[in-house]
Order: C-alpha cells, then structure tokens, then sequence
C-alpha cells in the first residue's frame, strides 16, 4: 500500500472555478434556527420541504390558498421513523495553530456539538458516521499540537481517536445511537475503535468504556466533556462481519425496515484480509464480497437496503476510492503513472444493484455531492452521496474530472454538488419510501478554493435539497433541456401517474465542463379514507440548490371514481399537502405566480398557464399545471 492510496492530503492538481456566492453566503448565515425552511421538531420536518411556500422566497399563501380541506394528510405517516448520517470530523492544523481552544486532539468537537444539537432536537434514532473520526488516528503515535495561545501539547493516536468518544455522549444520554466507521485518518487504531464503539458489535449503546472520560482535554475551560447519564440500551439486531478480524469494522445490523451494511476497508489488526490473504487496500473490499452478497441478498423482503464506507466510487477531488487507488476497471498509466486500478468495483455495483440497494453514501471528499455510478458497460448502477464536510477543511473538484481521466467518462453521472458548507443528512424511513433531506451551513474557508476555517461560526442550517426514492417506484435521468413526458408510473394498487409536459430546462455544469442531470424518483404510499387515489411522492425536478421551485410540469394522475360523491360544489382534484398539514388543491402550493387558475372540467391542453388543474371525467384523471414536487393524491375538496 502506498502513501498516495491511503492519504487524502495528497491529491491532484486543481483549477480555479467559481467558489459559492458570497452573496449566498451571507443569505444563508443571516438565517435563523434551520434556515430558510424553518421547521418543526421530530418526525414532521421532512413533511416541510413538500408543503405550501418553499426556499423559493415565496411566502406560504396563507390568505390566498384556495379550497382548504378539513381532512389531515398525516404525511409521512406514523410508521415513519428517521435516522442521520454526518460526514468526517477532523481539525487540522492551520497556519501553525491546530487548535484554537474549543476543538482538542484533531477533532472538531465544535462541529460535532453542533450537529449533535441538531440530531437531539430532531429526535432521530441514531446517527451514522462514514469515517475520519480526527485527524491524527493513523500512523504518527505522537502528535503535537499548537494552540492559538502559544501554548502547546502533545497526544497519541489513541487519545485522538477516543475525543471522538469523548464527545458524542450527548447523544447517548439522549437515548440516540451512533454507529460509525473508520476512514483513513483512523487507519491505524482498529482495535482501539472496536473497543471504545462497542455498538457496531451488538448494538448496544452508552456502553462507553469508563476510562474514556478521563481522556486528556486541553481544551476543557472552553469545551467540557460531557458527564455520562442513563444505562445502556441496544438499538438494531442480526450483526454480522465478514470475518472475526473484522468484527465491529465492517459489518451489517437492521432497523425497522431497513437493512445497513458498513464497509472497512483499512489495516485489520492481524494484518489481513477477510479472505486470511495479505491486507492490502486494493483487495480489502473485493475480499468481503461474498459476506457483502449475503447480507444483501438474505434481508426481509420489502425492506430498505443502504452500503456505506469512507470512500467513494468516484470522486471528485479524490483519485484513492473503496477499491484502490483511481476508478479505473483495471491497471492504467495516467500521466506517466501506473496504477492498479478497481478491478472489483463492477462486480460491487452489480451486487448493489442485482439486491435493489439504491444508495450507497461515504465521505472522504468534503464536499455534498450526488452522482449515479455505473458499471463500466452500462448494465449496473447506484446512486452515490459523498457527505458534505464536518471539518475544518474543504476540497474542490479536479479537471479533468477523474472519471473521464480514468474512467473514460462511462461510470459517473452528475446530480447535484455543493461546496464550502457544513453539513449533514435526515433520513426519513416510511414503509417503502425514503426520503434524504440535505442540510448545510456556510463555512467560509479561507481559501475559498480547497481551504480551511480557523475557528468554527455558529452554524446556521438550512434545507439545500430532498432526494427520495420508493421501493414501488421508479427513477428517471433527465438530462439537460431534455422532456419530463416520458416520466410516468402505476402505483401497486394501478393508480397510474404522468408527466405531459414540462422539460428540464438547466444547464449547470461543473467546474470540467460536465453535465447536471435530474434524477427523478417517484414513489408510493397506500390510498387512505381521503383520498380517491394511491399518495404519489415525486421529487428530483428542482434544480437551484436550496430551493423547491421546478420549471413548470403538468402532472396526471388517476383516480378511483367511486369516490367521486359528486356533493355540488366539490369535485375530485390533484391534491397536495398545505403548511397546516391538511390536503389542499395542488396550484396552491405553486410559486406566488402560480397559486390560483382555472379549474377546467375536461383534459390538459397545451397553453393551459402555470395555475390551471382540472379533472377528466372520461379518463378519471385529475390533472394540474405546477412548479414543485411533493406527495400528490387525487382528493374530493370545494371547487
């Protein structure tokens, strides 16, 4: 194993693109609370994104919104339950100072203070953390650290890795989970990391070893530790590893409806594979591959199924991935450098995608980025999210971007990317849908361009963007100024949905030229006593990061019409979900522009305007002009 492979400071040569608007910059900090989209506790916040008004600047039509129902949407439903995922968390040092008295031994407790503040209020389960838990928990035994005081310390990797623990009691005592992983700034403690989470073994929590909180803390005037409260207590069942030098590293456990399976791909205490061949980090993954099938393939039918690790498939910064040292299917000469090459990455996606997992999600890049991965043929894929950083540094994508230089172009697909923030995921699990919603707060690194904070700001969250996916549903890749209308779907109960018109009209690209692209998803929930259709959840069209707004689409949708009682003055039409929760007609929950039209007794035609919906008796179609996604159904409400 080379340096390069497992070291995310060295890295190719950048180009200078267009950093965040600092403009955005300043919108987004002058928030309050989570932002834009300010939002309720709990279980109801994911609902948010989806209901009247948005992060458009629109305000909610409050005295305009036409037709209000009286019955509640009850969406997500009670059987919802959430989960967070946050990215890596290391403090490097900055200009000679690598601590600037609030964030000790390389990790960046005032990052993870915030965010666990987020996940206590948001009253998630349990937390998972793909990796990099400080920065010197690799191969230095000895670190030393100056302070921006002018005093300094010293501190093994051992210490570092167990501030970490140190720190994350807050959850603990808030009945919270948290289930982690190691990245490559954590390579060389793997025992000490079995030891100190023992709940990637068996699950059970606040079982953190009592020598931990007496951890050395230079900083504890400014950042006290945390004083354990409560007993343990166990969340997830059916762990397993690959192996036994593997246990708690690399392993699978199930929530709920849902079954995760997280990936190590770093030095093992013995020093070797799964397979009892000889580590290396270009065989670690490929050697867990037949646990990595079962684990997959053996899980309750009708269940949820994410993979997560430190590294990517293809990233944007980093050339190093889970199978080697550059996305390649095989050895490569780039440059004038031989490379070895992923040759198991096909056989991963395929795996992935053969068992219907559709997110595989890591970190390693701090940066928030969302891309389709394939296979180098074409037949496989699964989408990727890299997490957004929970450090004091920031990367930025290369040009040519990696996959065209390694890859010739034929594995990544981009969706979406953000830089320069802090930031983390909800995830709202419910029956066969799930919904990611992505926050972030600026960070204002200095460079802009691949830099690093000093000290870290109050962070003020907001909702950048949701990508949801059904088990019963479908995905679409719209590309660039390409038609919505081949957008269309049945749900189980053959309630059909389609897009008529509409078509994606961005043309972002990244900073190599590249293409975004829209990924799609529809989803589906079961019919209740109010509506007169299966609840459609449909979501990828926006494409202005932070906002709801789409280009305008018209959406159909049948419907049941024996649930047409056909009382004067009501009528069955496409409904959505209002800011009070309640079915409401779906134009009003359109941008201000949009909010009201007119209700047509017949079919769309082409020139109707953003605004206009109606019903199509002969069909049993309703029918609406729109410029956002969210949970639709056919409802009986006032004409």
């Amino acid at each position: 194993m080379s340096k390069h492979q497992n070291d995310e400071d060295k890295k190719p040569t950048t180009t200078q693109a267009q950093p965040l608007a600092r403009r955005e910059f300043l919108r987004r900090t002058a928030a309050t609370g989570v932002g834009a989209l300010a939002l309720p506790a709990a279980i109801t916040l994911p609902a948010v994104i989806a209901g009247c008004g948005g992060s458009d600047g629109s305000s909610a039509p409050t005295d305009t919104t036409p037709t209000l129902s009286s019955v509640d949407a009850a969406l997500p439903t009670s059987a919802a339950w959430t989960f967070a995922i946050m990215g890596d968390t290391q403090w490097v040092v900055v200009n000679g100072i690598g601590d600037d008295g609030k964030n000790p031994n390389s990790c960046p407790v005032d990052i993870i203070k915030q965010l666990n503040e987020q996940f206590i209020d948001q009253k998630v389960k349990f937390v998972l953390q793909v990796g990099d838990l400080c920065d010197s928990a690799s191969s230095a035994t000895t670190t030393t650290i100056k302070k921006a005081d002018g005093s300094s310390y010293s501190f093994t990797h051992l210490v570092a890795e167990d501030t970490h623990a140190l720190f994350v009691q807050s959850l603990y005592n808030a009945g919270i989970g948290l289930f982690t992983l190691r990245g490559n700034h954590d390579d060389a403690v793997a025992e000490e990391f079995q030891r100190i989470f023992p709940q990637t073994q068996n699950g059970k929590h606040n079982a953190t070893p009592s020598d931990i909180f007496s951890t050395p803390n230079p900083d504890a005037d400014l950042q006290p530790a945390v004083a354990k409260s409560g007993g343990e207590f166990t969340i997830g069942s059916n762990f397993s590893s690959p192996s036994d030098n593997l246990k708690g590293l690399s392993y699978a456990f199930d929530y709920g409806n849902a079954r995760f399976v997280l990936l190590d791909q770093f030095t093992t205490a013995d020093k070797k594979n799964a397979d009892d061949t000889a580590y290396s980090l270009n065989t670690a993954i490929a050697a867990q591959q037949p646990w990595i099938d079962q684990v997959l393939s053996s899980r309750p039918s009708g269940s949820h199924a994410l993979v997560f690790s430190h590294k990517g498939l293809v990233t944007e910064n980093h050339l190093d991935v889970l199978f080697g040292d550059c996305p390649a299917p095989g050895a490569v000469t780039v440059g004038g450098k031989n490379y070895v090459g992923s040759p198991g990455m096909d056989a991963f996606i395929t795996s992935l995608n053969k068992n219907g997992v559709r997110y595989y999600i890591c970190g390693h890049d701090h940066m928030h980025d969302r891309s389709r991965i394939a296979t180098m043929d074409g037949s496989a894929h699964v989408s990727q999210i890299v997490c957004s950083s929970n450090s004091n540094k920031f990367y930025y994508p290369v040009t040519p971007a990696n996959d065209t230089a390694y890859s010739q172009g034929k594995r990544q697909t981009l969706l979406a990317q953000e830089l320069n923030t802090i930031g983390y995921y909800l995830v709202t699990v419910d029956g066969p849908t799930m919904l990611i919603d992505f926050y972030s707060a600026p960070a204002y690194p200095t460079p802009v361009n691949e830099g690093n904070i000093t000290t870290t700001p109050k962070l003020n969250f907001s909702l950048r963007e949701r990508v949801v996916y059904g088990l019963n549903g479908h995905e679409f890749i719209i590309a660039p100024m390409a038609s919505f209308t081949g957008i269309a779907d049945t749900s189980p109960n053959g309630h059909a949905m389609k897009i008529l018109d509409g078509s994606n009209g961005s043309s972002a690209v990244d900073v190599s030229g590249r293409w975004f692209n829209m990924a799609v998803n529809t989803a589906w929930l079961a019919a209740t006593s109010a509506t007169a259709s299966d609840i459609l959840l449909l979501q990828g069209m926006a494409w202005t990061m932070g906002s709801r707004k789409t280009d305008p689409y018209v959406l159909s949708l049948s419907f049941d019409p024996a649930k047409n009682s056909s009382v004067s003055g009501r009528s069955i039409m496409l409904a959505s979900v209002g800011t009070d929760g309640k079915w409401v007609n779906a134009v009003a929950c359109n941008s201000s522009s949009g909010r009201s039209g007119d209700f047509v007794h017949g079919p769309w035609q082409a020139g109707y305007p953003l605004g206009t919906c109606g019903i199509d008796s002969s069909t049993n179609t309703v029918w609406a002009v729109l410029d956002y996604n969210g949970y639709f159904a056919a409802v009986e409400l006032p004409a």
